[in-house]
This record gives C-alpha cells, structure tokens and sequence, in this order.
C-alpha cells in the first residue's frame, strides 16, 4: 500500500539506524528528505513540521555549512510562526510571541537565516529574501531579549553588502511605533 509521510519518516530513520553511511551523505539525505516531507505540510501538520525540523537539524548538526540546509530549516521555521500568527485559533501555542514554543521557533528561523545569509553571501540566490524575512522577523520580534541579542550577534556574521541590499526596507520601517526595536536597527 501507500506510506504516508509520517511512514515513510520511520522508515527513513530505521533506514539509518541500520547503516553506515559517511556524515556529508547521511546530512544530504535528511536535508533532501525533510525538503521532500516539507512540501506536503499544511496548517494542521504540527508533528509534521517537527519531523521537518528535526531532519533539518540532523543535517545542520552533520554538515553545518550547507547554507541550502540553513535556508531550509529558517525557511520551516519562518512558515510555521506565520501560520502561528495567522491562526484564529492558537491552542497549540499560546498568543504570546513570548511563549516559549513561538519562541523558539522565532529563534531557530533567525539564526536559520541569519547562517544562510553569512555562508551564502550574496552568491546564493535566496540571500535577500532571506534577509528580508530576517528583517520582518526583527521588526515584529524584536524586542524580546533573546531576539536582540542574537540579532546584535549577526551584525558581525553577516556580509555588509547584504545589509545594503535591505536598506531602502530598513528606512520603510524607522516609523515603527517600538522604541526597542529601533534603538537596534
């Protein structure tokens, strides 16, 4: 019969429990794995999107200079607060983009594309969308802590000609009503 994603997860994962294979293809077959699972996700998916992001993790942690596996996970991250943020109903995660299940997803998409952005420089081409949704992450979360400082941190990491390509954004934005946020913009 057929497998449905979730089925054919298992099978991947016992797959590889039960062979050897060298880190770099192990991470290249969990990055296209979870690329694969992740087109066929939608509002409902939750433990869905945990698989997603589990596999996208595993590669990171195999290969983490992989920025199409960066730009994977912060783009699963990204599309799963926005669906968060959209739901008229939030009993999986609270209204509070502090509660800590948003929270950590606003964090793991930073730092998804705040890494795809300083691997892949303005060589890869979704380099300024990712910085784009890296800008509008920053503008709607900005003034939580962890979030500053992790975006403090990137200041650093992150190629200055890819900053300039968001500049005409980043000025669109200076009438923002959060003196926190514009304080480190």
């Amino acid at each position: 019969g057929e497998l449905n994603n979730e089925q054919v997860y298992d099978c991947i994962q016992d797959f590889f429990k039960s062979v050897v294979l060298p880190p770099s293809l192990k991470a290249k077959y969990s990055r296209k794995l979870g690329s694969w699972l992740a087109q066929g996700l939608n509002e409902e998916s939750q433990k869905g999107v945990g698989k997603v992001i589990n596999l996208f993790k595993e590669s990171i942690m195999l290969d983490n200079k992989v920025v199409k596996t960066w730009h994977l996970f912060a783009l699963t991250n990204y599309k799963r607060i926005q669906q968060i943020m959209a739901s008229k109903d939030k009993s999986t995660i609270s209204d509070s983009p502090h509660s800590q299940g948003l929270l950590y997803l606003i964090k793991d998409a930073c730092e998804g594309f705040i890494k795809s952005i300083s691997i892949g420089g303005s060589e890869f081409t979704e380099t300024l969308q990712d910085t784009l949704k890296l800008l509008e992450l920053w503008f709607k979360f900005g003034d939580i802590p962890e979030i500053q400082k992790q975006l403090k941190d990137a200041y650093g990491e992150i190629d200055i000609s890819c900053w300039l390509n968001v500049v005409p954004q980043m000025i669109a934005k200076l009438d923002i009503p959060n003196d926190i946020i514009l304080e480190n913009a």
